[in-house]
């Protein structure tokens, strides 16, 4: 069920451009109202793509019992391989230190994710389409 609640809220929110953090916020918001608790969660995608390994912060879902929902490789639909980790890895590059104006965008938005005003347009539209019958 989640993953169908999912895949309609990101037609939805798709048109607002919205950073990753924004739209893991909107979902979580919206999956609340199908008594879907998750966290968002900060940690690392890790991946060795180009045949070296390599991290950058990503953001995503997880419900207390460490259930994932990666909003944003539904929106990129990638078929890349990699894992999620909390923590960077040992010996891994952290792509994020090539960005310091990304880092701190995500650091900033961090932060005030509790608050943001950003998204409240965004998210009464999209709030007003849910519950929906699935």
């Amino acid at each position: 069920m989640v993953e169908k609640i999912l895949s309609k809220l990101l037609v939805q929110i798709r048109p607002y451009n919205l950073h990753p953090i924004l739209q893991c916020k909107i979902v979580r918001e919206i999956f609340k109202k199908y008594n879907k608790n998750y966290k968002i969660k900060r940690g690392f995608l890790c991946t060795d793509e180009f045949g070296i390994p390599a991290c950058i912060t990503y953001f995503w879902l997880e419900n207390d019992m460490g259930a994932k929902v990666d909003v944003i490789k539904e929106i990129k639909n990638t078929r890349e391989t990699y894992f999620l980790t909390e923590e960077a890895l040992a010996g891994v590059d952290c792509i994020d230190t090539w960005e310091p104006e990304v880092t701190n965008e995500n650091n900033d938005l961090w932060r005030t994710i509790q608050s943001n005003v950003n998204i409240q347009t965004t998210l009464d539209i999209v709030d007003k389409l849910h519950p929906i019958k699935i």
